[in-house]
């Protein structure tokens, strides 16, 4: 499993019990917590623990190989973005055609 921290989509704050605003940092990159990145390399095996084909990759099987021990990560520090929305699409797509996403 690929491992990557996202970057954040919103503005993070800090605030002080009185409301008062410690620090602001706009869209921040995530420095802890590290979230499933999409990209898989399987041993065949891997795939007798898909009981059916409706069900959800993320759920049984990749717990079941957790709970086995054999999931293992591979912490991909590089460039990351998901492509969930018609916005994440046209934002990969304009990285892309400018070459950025190259980097």
């Amino acid at each position: 499993m690929s491992a990557v921290r996202p970057p954040a989509r919103f503005g993070e704050l800090a605030i002080a019990q009185d409301g008062t605003v410690e620090s602001f940092q706009e869209k921040p990159q995530l420095h802890s917590g590290w979230i499933n990145g999409g990209f898989f390399v399987v041993q065949p095996e891997f795939l007798d623990l898909i009981p059916r084909s409706n069900v959800m990759l993320e759920r049984e099987p990749l717990e079941a190989a957790t709970k086995m021990g054999q999931l293992s990560a591979y912490k991909h520090e590089g460039f990351w973005q998901c492509m969930d929305t018609k916005r994440d699409v046209d934002l990969l797509q304009a990285l892309w055609d400018s070459k950025e996403a190259l980097g």
